[in-house]
């Protein structure tokens, strides 16, 4: 997940410096090149994002499933 995120945090930078350049441009082509260059970044971030989120829920419902096994074995051997 560090992994992920890093390259999610990487990526955000890059874009932003790519919107950057679109500003900051006066060829039409380039801000056309570093345009396109934001955009794809923005979303492999955005994917990368709902990888982590989905990922973090599917951690989350699996600790509880356990936390309940957990319930239920103690419940079971203090009968």
């Amino acid at each position: 997940m560090w992994l992920v995120m890093s390259f999610a945090l990487a990526g955000f930078i890059v874009a932003m410096y790519a919107l950057w350049q679109v500003f900051n441009t006066a060829d039409t082509l380039q801000a056309v090149r570093w345009g396109v260059v934001a955009v794809i970044l923005m979303q492999v971030t955005t994917f990368l994002g709902g990888f982590m989120g989905s990922h973090l829920q599917a951690n989350r419902t699996l600790r509880e499933i356990k936390r309940l096994e957990l319930r239920m074995v103690q419940s079971k051997a203090g009968v």
